[in-house]
């Protein structure tokens, strides 16, 4: 049966229909199915959410709707009919024609899909112009306006930088409202909040909504996130292996979803509410390659419903307004379903009474200040405050995680701790001796001590050695084995990260990214660290694998009684992974306090609406909480309170006076007049 025929839309109304896509590539290592026989249809104003893991077949799926595989070295089946055009059959010129006024991309990576060196108000002008007969001043005007009605509260300023000078958040807007310059019907939007904190998230879901609405444009959002489709979606598609697995309603995808899999990526996102659980479900196995695939069900290694009729290939079945790829019987599946997503064990409270270990790492008002040079004609110079007097501690044996928007400083404050960055004022500490302005000559033991994975694990491994030279290079350099003895060591990293030791003998691309992130993780262990600064280590990951991460955090903390400091944008893994919590906000902590009692309990008006932007799946039983409609700027901060100007509470004295962190309760502290918990 057709995944779409048990809700199909009559043609009169319906925007995008496609049937029977399947999409394969020629390799050296012989024939890949991306993508095989999808379908589905798209109605006016509609969103649509295509979810699943990495290499599911999203991205090839809704680039074969923008007719571009076709175009390359894919052999592409099936009918993509848009507006009554049939998109594959389209020559060059017409697509071409098509692409912009009707339908436009919103890529992954606008930094990759900007030119670094045009402003960022030139290239959206020179996108309008290309499908519009218009001066260069009025598509300037244009672009201006453009950028104000993405959010910017000064687009022109935005339309005058470059797009290095703009952050992950907003230079997703920027590349909005290029993709919008032309009006298009349809929008597809691919994982455009993948690696963005989640009040850009919501900034940019708000406003991709607002579009349907403004423009009456259909949205295809592709995500690895089943929390943003639930954000946004009117239907959603749950895609492995490269087929559509289960297809519905949003409502029921999250209230009774039907397959396996998407009850494993269900119960793989981290609660924000409730009690904290030990570990947290993630899905066993991996997605297969190509040559995995069989004539069964493809998810059947992974399934713990495994059945021997699942070696033969199923049918999609229909229930009420569901359609799934699965060959359980629709009378059994809710007791399943139960299993799964109630398959949770409560972790014990924090005990917030607990003797204090002594500090591994102190930091007192540092602060880290960058000099920009004028590079380049039109560019600013001047100087960014990037860390403003931060004053914390971790104690041994203690995780604390570090959370905030992009730009707020969390990555430069992790890399002045790790010393990677000379910080410009303040002092830091290492187990009692002064490290602040030390000579590298004497770091060599706080270089071993203290390490760093980063968010990137690709940038950080050199592409033409070998995992195992890679992870055996900081233990020789620290002489912690000698040579001969430097197998047992590797291979003992290997089973502590989760690895096989035949990975030893492999280069970085062979691995994915989650894989390279366990590599990244391995050779920070390799040194026998007491402190690891781990920068967004989950960011881009599927929820699965990001289940997997979060689960080898923790138990590398409780074997090896690691201190942590994790830096995340996502609020429920900081909440899995921390005893206590510090939130920045422009280069400053405005609260720092034990996990639990931060979330159930925030003081803060920035905490307070930076919990309530998570918006969970199945429980939402936090308020929403409006959160600020421009983008701050490390640039432009007020005189008082920096968040004064996005304050629900705001009063004259915080926008004259800048509040100090100061305690309130216990160990929770607060940089706020006028706090309330």
């Amino acid at each position: 049966m057709n995944p779409d025929s048990a809700f199909a839309t009559p043609r009169e109304r319906s925007l995008l229909n496609v049937s029977g896509l399947s999409v394969s590539f020629e390799t050296d290592s012989g024939v890949v199915r991306a993508v095989r026989d999808v379908s589905f249809q798209l109605s006016r104003k509609e969103i649509l959410a295509i979810v699943g893991e990495s290499g599911s077949g999203k991205t090839v799926t809704v680039l074969s709707v923008l007719g571009l595989i076709n175009r390359g070295n894919g052999a592409v089946t099936g009918t993509v009919e848009f507006q009554d055009q049939d998109i594959l059959k389209l020559s060059d010129r017409k697509l071409r024609r098509l692409l912009g006024p009707g339908i436009a991309l919103i890529p992954q990576d606008p930094m990759t899909a900007m030119t670094p060196v045009y402003t960022v108000g030139w290239q959206i002008a020179e996108q309008i112009r290309a499908h519009e007969k218009m001066s260069h001043s009025s598509a300037r005007r244009r672009a201006v306006e453009l950028l104000g009605a993405v959010g910017f509260a000064n687009p022109s300023e935005i339309a005058g930088r470059y797009p290095h000078e703009l952050s992950g958040g907003m230079r997703q807007r920027a590349i909005i409202a290029m993709s919008i310059s032309s009006n298009p019907v349809l929008l597809v939007a691919d994982e455009p909040t993948s690696a963005l904190d989640r009040t850009a998230q919501v900034q940019v879901l708000s406003l991709l909504d607002r579009l349907r609405t403004d423009l009456g444009s259909s949205i295809i959002l592709v995500s690895h996130s089943m929390s943003v489709a639930a954000d946004i979606a009117d239907k959603v598609a749950v895609m492995y292996a490269g087929r559509i697995v289960e297809h519905a309603p949003t409502g029921p995808i999250f209230n009774r979803p039907n397959h396996p899999y998407t009850w494993g990526m269900l119960a793989s996102i981290p609660p924000l509410s409730g009690k904290r659980q030990s570990r947290l479900f993630s899905i066993p196995g991996a997605p297969p390659s190509s040559d995995e695939i069989g004539n069964g069900c493809s998810f059947a290694p992974r399934c713990q419903f495994r059945m021997e009729i699942c070696d033969t290939a199923p049918q999609y079945t229909v229930e009420k307004d569901q359609v799934s790829l699965c060959h359980l019987e629709p009378v059994d599946r809710p007791a399943h379903r139960d299993r799964v997503l109630g398959a949770k064990v409560p972790a014990p409270r924090i005990d917030a009474t607990r003797p204090a270990s002594k500090p591994i790492i102190e930091v007192k008002a540092l602060t880290k200040i960058y000099r920009i040079p004028r590079a380049l004609p039109g560019s600013r110079g001047g100087m960014v405050l990037a860390v403003d007097s931060v004053t914390l501690e971790v104690a041994e044996g203690e995780a604390v995680g570090l959370v905030g928007e992009s730009g707020c400083g969390k990555t430069t404050l992790g890399r002045c701790i790790a010393r990677l960055y000379e910080i410009s004022g303040g002092a830091l500490r290492f187990e009692g001796v002064d490290i602040s302005h030390a000579p590298e000559r004497r770091l060599a033991l706080f270089r071993r001590r203290v390490q760093m994975t980063f968010q990137d694990p690709s940038a950080s491994l050199n592409p033409r050695r070998r995992i195992g030279d890679i992870i055996a290079e900081p233990i020789l350099f620290h002489k912690l084995r000698r040579p001969a003895d430097l197998g047992a060591r590797l291979k003992e990293l290997m089973q502590m990260v989760g690895l096989p030791v035949g990975a030893l003998e492999r280069y970085p691309h062979e691995f994915s990214g989650g894989q390279r992130q366990r590599i990244g993780i391995a050779r920070a262990l390799a040194v026998e660290p007491a402190l690891i600064i781990a920068d967004e280590p989950v960011s881009a990951l599927d929820v699965s694998l990001q289940a997997q991460m979060v689960n080898l955090f923790l138990d590398l903390r409780d074997q090896l009684h690691l201190s942590l400091i994790f830096i995340a944008h996502d609020l429920a893994v900081i909440r899995q992974i921390s005893d206590r919590v510090a939130i920045m906000y422009l280069g400053s902590l405005v609260e720092i306090g034990n996990t639990d009692d931060v979330f159930e309990r925030p003081a803060h008006p920035y905490a307070k609406a930076l919990v309530s932007s998570v918006q969970q799946t199945r429980s939402r039983s936090l308020p929403q909480t409006m959160l600020m409609t421009d983008v701050p700027s490390s640039h432009h901060t007020p005189k008082g309170c920096k968040f004064s100007p996005h304050c629900s509470i705001v009063q004259d004295r915080c926008r004259a006076e800048r509040p100090l962190l100061r305690a309130i309760t216990g160990n929770r502290q607060v940089a706020c007049h006028y706090p309330k918990i």
